[in-house]
């Protein structure tokens, strides 16, 4: 059924038609209420300690957290987030994503709405305990609670929901254990916080048991930006832009601890997901690891590596390219096509919801029909081994056709976002 004819990237014709889209987001958040949600998963006994971790304040995510003065747009669209349903309505969400014509999403926690995780705080990152004893126990228990949540919370059309497992990465034998209980009831990745200088880097052996049992359980691995080290500088003058500045790289460091670990030697099956940090500093990236690979100062390592890094990179590592912009979907074949995956980032301000067909629109209608499928939804049914023919009957009913894809962007919304990027990571 021919709908319209577009111009691909080389100024060729490109017929389209009306053949739905699978449509796959691997960057998703969730934000449950800690007391009306999250309380009832905490054993009786600890609840006297919930209670007193709930009644600390909530800082905001904006103005108090990175001092930006963002347009009054903006305002509105942290507001949205804050108020949205779906961040601890099953129901809402998924007529949400209904909506947005998303027929499957990875569910990360940080809803930007002041929820937090029970005794360890708003965000991505794990945080070990720096006092007693019982302070870890408790955020170990706190990460437990939200992954029982959050499996009960995505029972619900189970098969559209990739569930995280946030894990205590501190202790790597309590990490393992959440691990194998997260699978047991349906969690399918993990959430991999960011290298942190208070605890062992990745290229450690200590982790070992842990890339086992993943690779086992085929528990994907998923780091997203921002929960790393706290950038140098974010507490002096002008702290959002160095904020801006450091946050994505420190976010990526696992990548060549992992690497150069022999991390994916060992273990081929395991899969790592950067999510949320851009995709254009992949090709430099990797050229700068093979360089190391190749030199004569660091030839010892060829003995544990028989391959480039670029070989691990293609074999095990993904993109999770939320609000996908024009130079990286042009990038893709250097980034890697079957390595790229998309995301809208919902519910948070800076994603593509409310307004993700357009923000489709912006990033692929010059695209060939092929590398659009790939890269909105078939990259991700691989990676975290979907149920293609289930998602498939949701995405003819709610996704969109080539032919929506296919036209050009007219007109910015008001709030632009970081989906309507023009030059780089972030304008």
């Amino acid at each position: 059924m021919k709908a319209m004819t577009a111009l691909l990237e080389d100024g060729t014709p490109r017929t389209t038609d009306t053949a739905r889209v699978l449509v796959v987001s691997v960057d998703d958040h969730v934000g449950p209420r800690l007391l009306t949600q999250l309380r009832e998963y905490c054993p009786p006994q600890h609840r006297e300690a919930f209670d007193e971790h709930a009644a600390r304040p909530r800082p905001g995510w904006t103005r108090e957290l990175h001092g930006f003065n963002p347009p009054q747009s903006t305002l509105d669209a942290i507001e949205r987030t804050r108020l949205c349903d779906g961040q601890n309505d099953p129901h809402a969400r998924l007529r949400d994503l209904d909506a947005d014509g998303v027929a499957a999403e990875v569910v990360f926690a940080g809803g930007q709405n002041g929820e937090r995780i029970p005794f360890i705080g708003e965000g991505l990152g794990a945080v070990p305990g720096a006092g007693a004893a019982e302070d870890v126990q408790l955020q170990e228990l706190g990460f437990h609670i939200y992954n029982h949540w959050l499996s009960d919370f995505l029972s619900v059309e189970p098969a559209r929901h990739v569930g995280l497992a946030h894990i205590p990465i501190w202790d790597v034998d309590a990490a393992v254990r959440e691990v194998e209980w997260a699978r047991s009831v349906g969690l399918k990745g993990v959430n991999l916080p960011a290298p942190r200088s208070l605890w062992a880097p990745y290229n450690d052996d200590v982790y070992e048991p842990l890339w086992a049992a993943c690779e086992d359980l085929n528990m994907v691995l998923c780091s997203h930006a921002g929960g790393g080290d706290d950038p140098l500088g974010a507490s002096g003058r002008n702290a959002s832009a160095c904020f801006a500045a450091e946050i994505n790289w420190l976010g990526r460091r696992s990548l060549w601890q992992l690497i150069f670990g022999g991390v994916f030697e060992r273990h081929p099956g395991l899969k790592m997901v950067y999510t949320e940090q851009r995709g254009t500093w992949v090709p430099a990236t990797l050229r700068e690891l093979d360089s190391i690979w190749r030199s004569p100062l660091y030839g010892r390592i060829r003995e544990d590596l028989p391959r480039s890094p670029s070989e691990y990179w293609a074999t095990n590592c993904y993109i999770g390219g939320s609000f996908i912009a024009p130079h990286e979907v042009a990038a893709r074949h250097e980034i890697g096509l079957q390595n790229l995956m998309w995301g809208s980032d919902y519910p948070h301000q800076e994603g593509t919801w409310p307004n993700t067909l357009l923000a489709q629109r912006y990033a692929f209608s010059d695209v060939p029909e092929q590398d659009v499928r790939r890269i909105l939804g078939l990259n991700a049914l691989e990676v975290f081994d979907l149920d293609a023919a289930e998602l498939q009957v949701v995405a003819d009913r709610i996704g969109p056709t080539i032919a929506d894809i296919a036209e050009p962007v007219a007109e910015m919304p008001e709030h632009r976002g970081l989906a309507f990027r023009e030059h780089a990571d972030f304008d």
